[in-house]
């Protein structure tokens, strides 16, 4: 097989279009704010029923990137599940959706391609592709250990 046919799709023969690295993380992060925003539109993750779109898609979008920045106030507008969202999204925009992705990936065994621990690698913000599987569980650790801190010391 030669290397030309490699980068074809098998069933039009047309040549693939691979995304970036860069580009697969800043989608990644659009589909986390979606699923948050639509996650804090339900019914049940709010006190009162519901509240604004508009308010759901910045709350979630300031949660994954981590700004802090509220339109409504959290403990008084979300329940128990839109609290346990608006971490969630702050855990994965803090990490990062493709530190996490591939620390568990590394974590069950399972072997990553080339293109992925590129992928890795760069959401890591390491240089080397080899060495993002040691600076992921890295990040992880350290990240739960202040967090298990801040936890014991609360």
């Amino acid at each position: 097989m030669s290397l030309r046919g490699m980068n074809r799709n098998r069933a039009t023969g047309r040549p693939r279009r691979e995304l970036s690295p860069t580009r697969i993380i800043v989608i990644s992060f659009a589909v986390v704010i979606l699923c948050g925003t639509l996650l804090l539109q339900l019914p049940f993750a709010t006190r009162t029923g519901s509240i604004p779109l508009e308010d759901a898609f910045f709350t979630a979008t300031s949660a994954t990137c981590v700004t802090g920045l509220v339109v409504k106030d959290t403990w008084q507008t979300f329940t128990l599940f839109g609290q346990l969202v608006i971490l969630l999204l702050i855990q994965i925009g803090g990490l990062g959706l493709v530190t996490i992705v591939a620390f568990f990936n590394f974590s069950i065994g399972k072997k990553l391609g080339l293109r992925s621990i590129r992928l890795a690698g760069e959401a890591a913000g390491t240089g080397e592709a080899f060495n993002a599987r040691r600076q992921i569980r890295t990040i992880i650790r350290t990240a739960l250990g202040f967090e298990l801190a801040g936890v014991l010391l609360l």
